[in-house]
């Protein structure tokens, strides 16, 4: 569920965005392990009334065979766009990864009552162009922002889980595991033959690693992701 706007008069109006390949998975596990409709259900439910998701991107879609206008200035980018092109939010400046993700990040903490939690599943997710570089980068960087609000992350992913055509652009999405009366951990391990799955993987110590050296001023979204080896984001790592 979109963190677009605090409050909807019906819930099940808000957007489903990303969000939504969580609840299919989760719902699916379940119900490969042999579990009734009502319990099917119950899962989908839950998840999809608990999972919070805001994204941001520098462009909207190109739809085939039309002529779309980006409606986003070169120097700015929209936070909270939907995915078949809705308008979003707001604009803003370009901003780092690091700053970017941060902001994402507190949105969806300031947005739920999750005063019962802290131990949280994380997605990242590719909205069209990101290439492999920028979305590593900007994991880590979320992964980050989440322990700065004080999140414990058990589990956590990026891919393309739902995307929108050639956007440029990512979204964030946050499910609290609470005491985890559903097992969402257990099903969401559950290993799946889908071709677009992205598994997730243990947090573990992951922020106590040594952090890649690049550039303060990075600013992954603008980097087209057609420049080759040559690109910013190649010679950040490198």
């Amino acid at each position: 569920m979109s963190c677009l706007v605090k409050r909807v008069p019906l819930p099940s109006k808000r957007r489903g965005i990303a969000g939504t390949a969580l609840v299919v998975k989760l719902a699916c596990a379940k119900a490969a392990e042999g579990g009734s409709l009502p319990d099917v259900t119950e899962i989908a439910t839950s998840a999809s009334s608990s999972v919070k998701t805001m994204g941001v991107a520098i462009s909207n879609c190109n739809l085939p065979n039309t002529v779309t206008k980006n409606r986003i200035p070169s120097d700015c980018m929209e936070l909270g766009l939907g995915i078949h092109g809705e308008p979003g939010k707001e604009i803003l400046p370009l901003e780092s990864t690091s700053v970017l993700t941060n902001r994402l990040v507190k949105r969806i903490v300031d947005y739920c009552d999750w005063s019962n939690t802290k131990s949280v599943i994380l997605m990242v997710n590719n909205l069209g162009t990101i290439t492999p570089t920028e979305l590593t980068l900007i994991i880590g960087d979320t992964l980050k922002a989440a322990h700065t609000h004080g999140l414990t992350v058990v589990r956590h992913s990026g891919g393309t889980y739902v995307s929108s055509l050639d956007m440029h652009g990512f979204s964030i999405s946050i499910l609290p595991v609470c005491t985890d009366p559903y097992c969402y951990v257990q099903l969401l391990d559950q290993p799946t033959a889908a071709r677009g799955w992205t598994p997730f993987t243990a947090t573990g110590d992951y922020l106590n690693t040594a952090p890649i050296k690049i550039p303060p001023s990075r600013d992954i979204l603008s980097m087209s992701g057609t420049e080759g080896a040559d690109s910013v984001s190649v010679k950040a790592v490198i």
